[in-house]
């Protein structure tokens, strides 16, 4: 029912409830993957065990679901492997797009990353813009790990595997085209990829810093002169990690290699 001043409400609902009801449903359904769930700022409420304890005891719904003898969550994402797999949405490798410059013409490295999403979400606005931030430190932990600098490779090729573009991790933004990402289509409409020399091609351009104009970032056309980028901090994400290893021999890591020029 639509709902405004004439029309209230006649119950009030909890602050966090929206927060804990996709955790609760995230815990029933996705096994170990509810780990991942966990990793966004969203749920850091259920970060104290003994808060996730009681705040999300599902245990009485699990138990329906094994007498129902439901698939797990891994065999869902084998059988939309055209989603997870060939359209990049379960990276098997995470990393940072450095420049590769010249030490002495910048006082710390530069990394690619949105200047729009500070934070891992698919609610924010539909498209961004890139800008150059310093790389983040290659430890682990959230503080080491968030933000939107951290890439991999997403989006199916015209033969259907993966993959045509980069994609920011945990948001729904891709590269698009100059400087500009947009929500990633799956499809192979959005094309990107490190060339053999390093070059970063969005399209039929290069992402290039031009130092005459205070690092800024720029397109070329004249990708032979391009900036080289190279991945930094490269890791394994944990929602690829949780795959039991016959599946990642399936789907096979050659599924996962980006677009190059």
């Amino acid at each position: 029912m639509w709902r405004d001043e004439k029309h209230p409400a006649k119950y009030k609902v909890a602050a966090g409830s929206g927060q804990k009801n996709r955790a609760r449903a995230m815990k029933i359904h996705t096994g170990s993957w509810f780990e991942k769930t966990l990793s966004f700022p969203q749920f850091q409420m259920f970060h104290d065990k003994s808060v996730r304890e009681k705040a999300l005891d599902v245990s009485s719904v699990q138990d329906d679901l094994m007498g129902m003898k439901c698939h797990s969550f891994q065999w869902y994402l084998d059988r939309f492997s055209y989603i997870y797999r060939d359209g990049g949405v379960l990276p098997h490798e995470v990393f940072q797009l450095e420049a590769n410059l010249d030490l002495s013409s910048s006082s710390s490295s530069l990394c690619l990353e949105l200047s729009g999403h500070h934070q891992w979400n698919n609610a924010g606005n539909p498209s961004d813009t890139l800008t150059l931030s310093p790389c983040k430190g290659e430890t682990s932990g959230p503080t080491a790990r968030d933000g939107s600098g951290w890439w991999h490779a997403s989006n199916r090729k015209q033969d259907g595997t993966c993959c045509s573009t980069f994609r920011v991790w945990n948001t729904d933004q891709c590269l698009y085209g100059g400087l500009a990402t947009s929500v990633c289509t799956l499809d192979h409409g959005q094309v990107a990829g490190l060339g053999k020399e390093g070059q970063l091609h969005v399209s039929n351009q290069c992402i290039n810093i031009n130092s005459d104009k205070d690092m800024t970032l720029e397109m070329t056309s004249d990708c032979s002169n391009a900036t080289k980028w190279i991945k930094r901090g490269v890791f394994e994400p944990m929602e690829y990690q949780l795959l039991d290893e016959g599946m990642k021999r399936q789907w096979g890591e050659k599924q996962f290699e980006a677009e190059m020029f």
